[in-house]
């Protein structure tokens, strides 16, 4: 029986054409529809509309369902299937009104309410979805969809355990039931079982062997299992079933740099750019292997293009940083140090001024001086500024509460400089509250993990010489 339940009423002789050419097909139906011959041609959209859901052409297919259901306004399952078509197009409250049309013509219809419960999960309404999916099982217990609905409701509420309970229930019901299986390995790995995530990995290879989630899948386990030549065979499968696949060259790559077989590595990632030039992760890797092979040049590129296309590119900046100093080339590597502190301070919102342990009038203090600090065009590092910091610490020192809360201020201080590009200023205060409370250096390390865990940072806040010899 076809998806459809409307009446056949035949289809043009002229509008057959070949049926594996989806997009001729889907133009054609197109054509058909402009041109008022759709009543004509029911059957024939019928097909190409299943071409499309097979293709995973959802637009296209919605386009098909909207125009047959002009013919037929009241047949449910037209309905369902438009909801189906919305809900992947990411309208899941489109979808929601479709599949209610669709239940009040079959109120009944289990492939509709079990539809209705994945829209509803998708909008985060768990309790409605729950209760429709208990309701189908009350009237057919022995319904493997419905459990395995439960088990992806639980899974998005992250609650794995109930998850594989409904899973394994489902496949108990159907063993063959290929997605149960696979979002059961996914919980187990998720939990960190992961022989039990591989024995089901091979049970979903067992039937899907053609799949590359399945070996991409199956071969992060086996990396996390310290299992990397069996690894690297699956992910070079995932490649060879789907040779975009851009995740699988990304994660192999990854595990070439690990156990440093560099020039794979490097292969990997830049495939990867090729695959998309934007991926600023791919160019940061690039430069990461050749930072580590000590060819600092080529490193300093790649982080840059990393950079240019993601301008709060913390690591990149830092690693660049690193690489100028490796280079002899400390004031590129103190400009990339604050360029990494700021971009840390977009990432937070400006997070720095609104500190509970602070009085108030020091938060107070910390909005006037926002407002009074004029920023600076571009990221000063040359010319300091002693009069501002004096006068700064001055009145900062003379209403301080006490020592702690002088070393707070201070500390926001220099963070506002530092975003206002008075870069020399700001680094000297952040680097004396750091150095001068333990408080304030777990605060920075919290606030600040990626500049507080690197090697460029750790290079300046130990190098009193390099502020000396250029007269700070």
């Amino acid at each position: 029986m076809s998806i459809f339940d409307s009446d056949y009423f035949g289809e043009n002789e002229n509008d057959s054409i070949a049926r594996d050419d989806l997009f001729n097909n889907i133009n054609k139906s197109k054509e058909i529809i402009i041109e008022g011959r759709a009543f004509l041609s029911v059957s024939f959209l019928e097909d190409v509309f299943e071409q499309c859901m097979q293709h995973f052409k959802y637009k296209e297919a919605l386009y098909i369902i909207e125009n047959l259901l002009q013919f037929s306004p009241y047949d449910s399952d037209l309905w369902f299937q438009k909801a189906v078509c919305q809900n992947h197009l990411g309208q899941p409250k489109r979808a929601l009104k479709s599949i209610d049309r669709a239940l009040s013509l079959n109120p009944i219809d289990s492939d509709v309410l079990l539809e209705k419960a994945v829209i509803l999960s998708r909008l985060n309404k768990y309790t409605e979805a729950k209760r429709i999916l208990i309701k189908i099982l009350e009237y057919d217990p022995l319904n493997p969809q419905a459990y395995y609905r439960l088990g992806r409701l639980y899974q998005r509420k992250y609650l794995h355990s109930k998850a594989v309970r409904y899973f394994n229930k489902a496949i108990e019901l159907d063993s063959n039931f290929v997605d149960a299986i696979f979002q059961l390995s996914v919980c187990y790995e998720s939990d960190n079982k992961l022989e039990e995530a591989l024995n089901c990995y091979d049970r979903y290879q067992d039937l899907e062997p053609n799949c590359e989630i399945g070996w991409f899948n199956k071969a992060i386990v086996l990396e996390r299992l310290g299992r990397n030549d069996e690894a690297i065979n699956h992910y070079e499968v995932a490649i060879a079933l789907n040779q975009y696949f851009a995740d699988a060259i990304f994660n192999l790559g990854n595990l070439f740099a690990d156990i440093k077989n560099y020039d794979k590595a490097l292969e990997c990632f830049f495939k990867v750019t090729e695959l998309d030039p934007n991926d600023d992760t791919s160019f940061f890797n690039i430069g990461t292997v050749f930072e580590e092979t000590e060819k600092y040049p080529e490193a300093i590129e790649n982080y840059t293009k990393a950079i240019s296309i993601n301008k709060h590119y913390i690591n990149a900046y830092l690693n660049r940083g690193f690489c100028y100093f490796g280079l002899g080339n400390a004031d590129d590597g103190f400009v990339n140090l604050l360029e990494a502190i700021q971009s840390s301070l977009f990432a937070h919102n400006s997070f720095y001024f609104f500190d509970d342990k602070l009085p108030e009038e020091f938060k107070l203090k910390s909005k006037q001086f926002e407002k009074i600090i004029q920023p600076k065009g571009s990221l000063d590092t040359k010319q300091i500024d002693f009069s501002l910091i004096n006068q700064l610490l001055y009145q900062a020192g003379i209403a301080s509460l006490s020592n702690d809360h002088y070393i707070r201020f201070i500390y926001r201080i220099g963070l506002s400089l530092i975003k206002n590009n008075y870069g020399i200023e700001g680094f000297l205060l952040l680097k004396m509250s750091v150095m001068e409370s333990k408080n304030i250096s777990i605060i920075f390390g919290k606030d600040f993990v990626e500049v507080a865990d690197s090697k460029l940072w750790q290079l300046f806040f130990d190098d009193d010489d390099y502020f000396l010899n250029n007269n700070f």
